[in-house]
């Protein structure tokens, strides 16, 4: 019976996820946000595979991980530009007010920017965007 019980262990601890920090964020990640306006603040989030989300603020240089969120549906959230290859689309049309999604593995960073007022960018790109600040402001019960 001890034979089981250790396998068993080993199972369970082998599917507990990462816990990242903000010192210490993944080689692999999406970064959301907007910058520009009157202030010149940019102002983006990034969330991890395992569904953490860390704010950063541009000037003051400072992250800060985001708690309380729905971690499940953050991690679908998380799935869909990888499966959709958004890392290969190209759309730079960045205006006084500038929404973006970035996709970021290693070394690599795309980055795909449209103004908040832009009619052309793709919808797809603009309810993932939307879904993502809704999942933001609701905090899980």
């Amino acid at each position: 019976m001890g034979k089981y019980a250790f396998l068993l262990l080993i199972a369970i601890l082998s599917c507990k996820s990462i816990k990242y920090t903000s010192a210490q964020l993944p080689d692999k990640q999406i970064i959301i946000g907007e910058s520009g306006g009157f202030s010149g603040i940019e102002t983006s989030f990034i969330l991890c595979a395992s569904g953490q989300v860390f704010k950063q603020i541009f000037p003051a240089n400072k992250t800060e991980e985001i708690t309380g969120l729905d971690v499940k549906k953050l991690k679908k959230l998380y799935k869909i530009p990888w499966k959709k290859k958004w890392d290969k689309y190209t759309y730079d049309k960045p205006g006084n007010l500038t929404h973006y999604i970035s996709l970021k593995n290693g070394d690599k960073l795309h980055k795909i920017s449209w103004s908040t007022s832009d009619t052309l960018v793709s919808k797809e790109l603009k309810t993932y965007y939307r879904d993502f600040y809704q999942l933001l402001n609701s905090k899980s019960k």
